[in-house]
């Protein structure tokens, strides 16, 4: 069995990206699934990989941690999946081969990241917010120690309060929604273009982050105390905001999606991890295996999640490049940027 591969290569470090030929991953090891990627979301993280080299690897390399797509060959000792079944996957970061790169047509997976999907679910939709939901069960559950959702309905209310600033990033708004329909009372931010699609979320309030810092820092104060903060932003901007409220209540602990800069307040702490990585630690095997066995297939089919909006981007895996131009450059704000990598340039 062989096929023509292609996939967008990173050929040194800080390069752009080449689309060429990939090798056409068959056999397939034992412990792996074959995967027909039909839908890869871009990641802001990986713009910053590419552009800064933030992360030790070998090139060539293919990047991307997110895709959906057909089963098109299992491996010997696989026993959970079969060819034909849809399926979205989040990248093991511990494995580096390009050949599990996302940035091509045809990929290799590792099962326990795997979530089998019922036909009524969409590639799109899940490719967008596996990753970012892998990130926020690694910072909420196992970071923050929180208590997880059922998996039907919501938990009553728990009496904490959280703070998650960022409530229209795709990891802000997935936050949201976990952390209240595990029952706390969650206090978000978002800009007045955003609001009304973040007020769906479930959060108890939405404060307007365009606000000037000193009237963001009022509603903030004014919604408080808070049992747990989460940043999803991580601008210098907002590090300010967060560490003066901790500040001025002797001190305390921000967990966010980058590193801690240097120049903190005494007594307020910013933690950071690779989120989705937590879950490949041998000790979180059960939340692993819930997250990807249960609860995201379960929360999609069931409409329990509101997936993060997607757009799709026309030009395949040729319209990567320009894709993580803008990530670097301009943002992106409340929408997954997705590419099919069979559409043609």
């Amino acid at each position: 069995m062989s096929l023509p591969n292609k996939a967008a290569w990173v050929p040194q470090a800080t390069a752009n990206l080449t689309v060429g030929p990939a090798p056409y991953p068959f056999p397939v090891p034992k412990h792996s699934i074959l995967v027909k990627n039909e839908s890869l979301a871009i990641n802001p993280v990986e713009a910053a990989i590419q552009k800064y080299a933030i992360f030790l690897m070998e090139y060539p390399a293919i990047l991307g941690s997110s895709f959906a797509g057909t089963v098109k060959a299992i491996g010997s000792s696989v026993k959970s999946f079969k060819v034909g079944d849809r399926v979205v996957v989040s990248k093991a970061f511990s494995n580096p081969s390009p050949l599990y790169g996302v940035y091509q047509q045809y990929a290799l997976a590792l099962p326990p990241y795997v979530s089998k999907l019922q036909d009524s679910t969409s590639l799109d939709d899940a490719a967008a917010i596996v990753s970012n939901l892998a990130t926020t069960v690694g910072a909420l559950t196992i970071a923050m120690g929180l208590d997880r959702p059922p998996l039907s309905g919501s938990a009553s209310t728990n009496g904490k309060k959280l703070l998650v600033y960022g409530g229209s990033s795709s990891i802000g708004g997935l936050a949201v929604q976990y952390a209240t329909q595990a029952g706390y009372t969650v206090i978000t931010t978002s800009s007045l273009r955003n609001m009304s699609t973040v007020e769906q979320y479930g959060a108890a309030k939405v404060i307007n982050h365009t606000q000037k810092t000193e009237n963001i820092l009022a509603a903030i104060e004014a919604e408080g105390p808070y049992d747990g903060i989460f940043d999803t932003i991580a601008l210098p901007s907002v590090v300010g905001i967060l560490s003066k409220y901790l500040e001025a209540h002797g001190g305390g602990v921000i967990y966010a999606v980058q590193p801690p800069p240097d120049d903190l307040p005494a007594g307020v702490e910013r933690k950071f991890f690779t989120y989705p990585g937590l879950l490949e630690d041998e000790a979180n095997d059960e939340i692993r295996k819930w997250l990807f066995e249960e609860y995201l297939p379960k929360s999609l089919a069931e409409k329990r999640i509101i997936p993060t909006k997607v757009e799709k981007v026309s030009g395949g895996l040729c319209a990567i490049q320009g894709v993580l131009d803008k990530y670097n450059s301009t943002g992106v704000s409340g929408v997954k940027l997705v590419v099919d990598p069979f559409e043609e340039d």
